[in-house]
């Protein structure tokens, strides 16, 4: 009689053939996610928009143990900010002098140490709901990190939370109501709560899911009742023409800045067709300092025909970015907001001497002048350079009497990137925010006109030496958008309340439920 002997090397083979092959499964959806949440962040697809927030809070709320979520959160972010801000490469090679390889290998390495400051949100949610019933939502957390980090040199607005509800047209109307951090919340809170309800996890997130869309239809009946009960306003009357120059110098051609200058007077006199118009140039079309021009002798030059223009204004041992009005536009404006490693070095005497860049460039001034509009024959625009477009606005009582932004950059440092694409959603989001029109003017494109509803009217492409020609319409008297009278530390103030209070009143219920019974 024989005995059958197992062959146990088969069986070790198979399963680890299976474990290998899950593994693999496991990393492909990962990564995949990670590049449709990319992909979210530039582009407006709504499909896209969807199965990345799907994918995204499938693997962020999930129970994993901690060596799983340090993989899952490290892999996800570093492929996130890899195919999400890859351009950067392009500003660490010119301006630190090292090669193209060394900046990609550094580059990498600064991502994996941001993914973990992106995956503490995530490992607080994780760690506090194993021993707690009921904890913060994981979208209050990316939503309330989003808000810290905006005040840190590690802000990299483009990718907050907040700017992916811009791809799906129903979230769109919350952004003049709550601005970016409040339409963020909703719209995570409501993937969140579904991706819960789908994986079963109704006794976490049963109750929950019923005050959170009492709550989500409050919100939306008022978003409604607010819009039925504002008058519209009438038809625009009084219109001026704009003239958005976009002169295409690039930071790769041997320059000269006095036949730059010439390059741009002559796109100037190209467009004094009319007496009524406003010209605008870029960020830093012209650089000069005090002892070569004061800054009250420009303003008044009148070659530069009512003319808004970016400014390089030196002083010392720093300079002020800057946006002046000439001739018959009157008002002056400091960049709010400054290009960490672009214009100002953090920590700045630790890593100084391994910087070329700043070893022969002056810093901006750290001081920030105060805020006033520019103005022109009656009309009142706000002032944006480069970097502040990705911010909310910080001087929100001005927003009532403005007809429309004046947006300037220097956008020649990132090449035709994805970030081109950002600038666009960034001005797009402002503009909704606040109803009014967006003037962007862009040294190398895209050149842009977007009304109050975040739509292109008209556009320049990319790398064209040309001038968009457009109207822009005073505004006649209307109540502002909701959103104006709101600053954004009260919205995630609000925020923290509203979660604070049903995570209270669930765990009383918890508690009260799961009590001994009295015989």
């Amino acid at each position: 009689m024989s005995i059958a002997i197992p062959n146990l090397h088969s069986n070790i083979s198979d399963l680890k053939d299976d474990i290998y092959s899950r593994y693999f499964r496991y990393f492909l959806t990962v990564f995949l996610s990670a590049l449709l949440m990319s992909y979210s962040t530039y582009s407006e697809n709504a499909m896209v928009a969807v199965f990345a927030l799907f994918s995204f809070m499938y693997l962020f709320t999930i129970p994993l143990s901690f060596l799983s979520q340090w993989f899952t959160y490290s892999l996800f972010f570093i492929v996130f900010l890899s195919t999400s801000s890859y351009w950067l490469v392009y500003c660490l090679s010119d301006f630190s002098g090292m090669n193209f390889p060394l900046s990609v290998c550094f580059l990498i390495l600064t991502f994996i140490a941001f993914s973990f400051i992106m995956s503490l949100p995530c490992f607080l949610y994780q760690g506090f709901n194993k021993k707690f019933k009921f904890f913060y939502s994981l979208s209050f957390l990316l939503i309330l990190f989003d808000y810290i980090r905006m005040h840190s040199f590690l802000a990299a607005p483009w990718i907050f939370y907040g700017n992916i509800p811009m791809n799906l047209s129903f979230f769109k109307l919350f952004y003049s109501y709550g601005g970016i951090f409040f339409t963020g919340y909703l719209c995570l809170r409501t993937f969140e709560v579904l991706v819960n309800v789908i994986n079963g996890r109704i006794d976490k997130d049963g109750r929950y899911l019923l005050l959170f869309f009492v709550f989500f239809s409050i919100s939306l009946l008022s978003l409604y009742g607010l819009s039925f009960l504002s008058p519209h306003s009438p038809p625009e009357s009084k219109s001026l023409r704009i003239n958005l120059i976009q002169p295409n110098f690039s930071h790769l051609d041997t320059r000269d800045p006095l036949i730059d200058w010439q390059t741009s007077l002559h796109l100037l006199a190209l467009n004094q067709k009319s007496k009524r118009h406003v010209n605008v140039l870029p960020e830093g079309i012209l650089s000069l300092s005090k002892s070569q021009l004061p800054l009250s002798d420009l303003e008044n030059s009148q070659f530069l025909q009512n003319t808004i223009l970016g400014l390089n204004y030196f002083s010392g041992s720093d300079f002020n970015p800057m946006l002046i009005g000439t001739n018959q536009v009157h008002g002056r404006y400091v960049k709010q907001h400054l290009v960490p490693f672009g214009e100002y070095l953090p920590f700045s005497t630790l890593l100084k001497p391994y910087i070329a860049f700043f070893n022969d460039h002056r810093s901006a001034a750290s001081n920030r002048s105060r805020f006033s509009l520019l103005t022109y024959a009656g009309f009142k625009f706000y002032p944006l350079i480069c970097y502040d477009l990705f911010f909310p606005l910080s001087n929100k009582t001005s927003i009532q009497s403005s007809d429309a932004f004046v947006a300037i950059a220097e956008n020649t440092w990132y090449r035709d990137s994805v970030f081109q694409r950002l600038f666009l959603k960034a001005a797009k989001i402002r503009a909704l925010e606040t109803q009014t029109p967006l003037l962007l003017d862009m040294n190398r494109g895209y050149t842009s006109h977007i009304d109050q509803y975040g739509r292109v009217v008209s556009s320049l492409p990319y790398d064209v030496r040309s001038t968009l020609n457009t109207t822009v319409y005073k505004k006649n008297q209307q109540y502002p958008p909701f959103y104006s009278y709101l600053s954004d530390g009260f919205i995630v103030f609000l925020l923290f309340l509203f979660e604070t209070t049903t995570l209270i009143y669930f765990n009383t219920l918890f508690n009260r439920d799961n009590s001994p019974k009295k015989t």
